[in-house]
């Protein structure tokens, strides 16, 4: 297939989505989508899950193991993923503020910091995971 009749069909489909969606929409979609697969929302879809693991102290939310997760696990690792998307986007969007500095100073401070603590519970689940 010549490379001009695959940059065009590429265009023609485009076009379709760009009529039928907004641009901004589709990117709330395509995010969304993004941070369900990202956070296990295929293993939650088609395991058996649990919202809560029965473990020998009581229930726990977060299972010990790396391979294993729990329905609200899964939750919160894709909240936590929606917070830390919210904190760049923040960022990104300070930019925008170059002429009023304080504006994208405070932007930019709130996009590290929830960027920040999604990293940290991420990560402290992890360690939690792989028992550390």
């Amino acid at each position: 297939m010549p490379k001009n009749s695959l940059y065009s069909s590429a265009s023609a489909l485009q076009r379709k989505i760009s009529n039928l969606v907004s641009p901004r929409l589709l990117i709330i979609i395509l995010l969304i989508a993004t941070i369900f697969l990202i956070g296990g929302g295929i293993y939650i879809a088609f395991m058996p899950a649990y919202v809560a693991a029965s473990y020998y102290v009581g229930l726990l939310m977060i299972y010990p193991a790396i391979y294993e997760q729990t329905l609200a696990e899964g939750i919160a690792v894709m909240l936590t993923y929606a917070l830390g998307t919210i904190g760049l986007i923040l960022i990104y969007q300070s930019a925008k503020f170059r002429y009023n500095p304080h504006r994208a100073s405070l932007l930019i401070r709130v996009g590290v910091t929830l960027f920040v603590v999604a990293f940290i519970i991420l990560e402290a689940i992890m360690l939690y995971k792989i028992g550390f």
